[in-house]
């Protein structure tokens, strides 16, 4: 949960440079969803 409050900071920080937000911005995504399939399988545990 910290990564993801941590990246939503750096998101919203002007990044210059040769940096490719659009790039970043779709592995952040690939990896929520990742992660949000993983948290729905554990859903038998709780």
């Amino acid at each position: 949960m910290a990564a993801l409050n941590i990246t939503h900071e750096f998101l919203g920080a002007k990044v210059g440079g040769d940096f490719d937000m659009a790039g970043f911005k779709r592995r952040m995504a690939g990896m929520e969803a990742v992660i949000d399939k993983a948290m729905a399988e554990q859903t038998q545990l709780f």
